[in-house]
């Protein structure tokens, strides 16, 4: 084993351990060794160590013992910055969840505005065709084909539009998938969760005025402007 420019190291093997992440959850695994403290190099004394201790009871209840236990040896070693492994993790991932939580907030805002935008342009383009409507009916068509034909030719284009929109959407999530860790970046839940809200409130914004539509006397639906 060697470290540095070609410095051999005699070192004994006592014992292997698993891999682990020591810094961040995103490195990579790098080869890491152990050596006692009282062995390390000077430079990395100055540094201080760092103790784990494994509890199957209240970790934060052990931190009092463990003081008490390094006293015992040296009162004079300072102890601090204790935490629990959890915390350790969390703290390590807070920009990561701060910038989730924001993107959550502004994907369900812009969720809401095109689900709102959606439907209005839907329902002002269905209400256009009032005098259409009015027509098919004076000509012997009954409410229920007027509601088919409209809800139809909505849900051929809410068809398309949800496979281009899914389509960039796995382009997006194939693009992103570098930055997220422990994820796989791709949720059918939350896919089709949002191609079904998108869905019902498009084929809503063509039912409702086709149906007003529909109730209407032919007349009425025929001087509609």
């Amino acid at each position: 084993m060697e470290q540095g420019a070609g410095r051999l190291l005699d070192l004994e093997i006592v014992g292997v351990v698993r891999n682990m992440d020591n810094q961040t959850l995103r490195e990579q695994v790098k080869p890491t060794f152990y050596v006692p403290y009282n062995q390390s190099k000077a430079g990395a004394k100055s540094f201080g160590a760092t103790l784990f201790a494994r509890t199957r009871g209240n970790p934060e209840a052990l931190a009092s013992a463990a003081r008490a236990s390094l006293a015992s040896l040296d009162r004079t070693l300072p102890v601090f910055d204790v935490a629990t492994m959890q915390t350790r993790v969390q703290n390590s991932v807070y920009t990561d969840r701060l910038l989730a939580a924001l993107t959550t907030a502004f994907g369900i805002l812009a969720l809401i505005l095109t689900a709102v935008g959606l439907y209005g342009v839907i329902a002002y383009v269905v209400g256009r065709r009032t005098a259409e409507m009015g027509i098919r009916m004076a000509l012997g068509a009954t409410s229920g084909n007027v509601l088919a034909l409209v809800l139809r030719e909505v849900g051929l284009l809410t068809a398309l539009g949800a496979a281009a929109g899914v389509a960039c959407a796995l382009e997006a999530m194939w693009a992103t998938r570098s930055l997220l860790f422990g994820l796989d970046g791709i949720d059918p839940m939350v896919q089709g969760g949002t191609v079904f809200l998108l869905a019902a409130v498009a084929l809503a914004a063509g039912a409702v005025p086709a149906l007003r539509a529909s109730r209407i006397q032919p007349l009425t639906a025929l001087r509609h402007e």
